[in-house]
């Protein structure tokens, strides 16, 4: 993360990104880019998921952030247990399959808190979701690119303790019940991996030496909705780490960053729209259309002089 020029345009930023990838690396996984947008690099705290927003300001000041679960989990495990029972009308009519990651990336796509971070595999995505937000609108912007197979490369090494080659990125899978995190072969199960991260099980014992601090895990979704799919979405899940990507003693093998000037915001939205990015296409429902038709006609409908000129044209026609 040492590039800090700011971008000023969709071409700059497309050049920015480009730069990122190493094309001499035969390993394609290390070509796999994620991006994230954040509409401020004022944030308190970037790289965070929602749930652990409060935490982060608790231990901001302390350098090994990690945490005992335990309470964290009982307040998930009420939480879903209420979304479970209250969204199940929806779930069954959208033909969505009941399981435990499929309502948890339901609960955070409908702003529940979760421990969830969303990504998208779209550069330019990610650049619209930086400048969007009219709440920071000369903020300084931040678009982070995330190596999804090197930070999962580096959080199972964490727990494991082992220098092993580990370039996977899980679905959304998870065993019946708990078992051993290695086979006799040193052979990682996934899906037991993904279990303690869904479940937040973290003190499971393994067979050699292992680690209670679960960095973010890089996982791909199930698309449940026209929306994922459109959006490309992806996510880290957080462990018991509360800063877990930014706090990474090895965070610039796996996370970069390109920073983009907040006074043009409105010019980079309008070169988005012209290549087909912009909430219409991005939201593909009737509120992406809504918030899409009020931006094309902001200026005509906050116009006075406009909104006087029908007043008094109706006066007079009544005249």
């Amino acid at each position: 993360m040492k590039n800090e020029t700011k971008i000023k345009s969709v071409s700059e930023y497309l050049n920015a990104v480009y730069q990122k990838i190493d094309f001499t690396n035969e390993d394609e996984s290390s070509q796999i880019l994620w991006f994230r947008g954040e509409s401020s690099i004022l944030w308190e705290t970037p790289l965070v998921p929602n749930i652990y927003r409060v935490l982060a300001h608790t231990f901001k000041t302390i350098k090994d952030d990690w945490f005992d679960s335990k309470n964290l989990r009982e307040l998930e495990k009420n939480l879903n247990s209420d979304f479970s029972r209250q969204a199940l009308p929806h779930i069954i009519q959208k033909g969505i399959e009941n399981n435990g990651w499929n309502r948890y990336f339901l609960m955070q796509h409908y702003k529940i808190k979760t421990r969830l971070l969303d990504w998208t595999e779209n550069a330019l995505l990610a650049l619209f979701f930086s400048v969007e937000d009219q709440a920071h609108p000369n903020d300084d912007a931040r678009v982070w690119i995330l190596k999804p197979f090197l930070l999962n490369h580096f959080t199972i090494n964490k727990i494991l303790k082992s220098d092993n080659f580990f370039m996977i990125i899980p679905h959304g899978m998870e065993p019946d019940k708990p078992q051993k995190l290695l086979d006799k072969n040193g052979k990682i199960f996934i899906d037991e991996l993904t279990r303690r991260y869904l479940r937040m099980d973290f003190n499971q014992k393994v067979m050699g030496s292992i680690s209670n601090i679960y960095h973010p895990l890089a996982i791909y979704p199930f698309y449940l909705d026209q929306r994922m799919a459109t959006q490309k979405t992806c996510f880290t899940i957080f462990g018991n780490k509360i800063n877990g990507l930014l706090s990474a003693d090895q965070k610039d093998e796996f996370l970069d960053t390109i920073l983009i000037d907040g006074k043009e915001k409105l010019k980079i939205m309008n070169e988005l729209a012209l290549v087909g990015i912009d909430h219409n296409n991005i939201y593909p429902d009737l509120d992406g259309l809504g918030i899409s038709l009020n931006i094309k006609y902001k200026r005509i409908l906050n116009d006075n002089r406009e909104s006087l000129f029908h007043v008094i044209r109706s006066i007079q026609k009544k005249k």
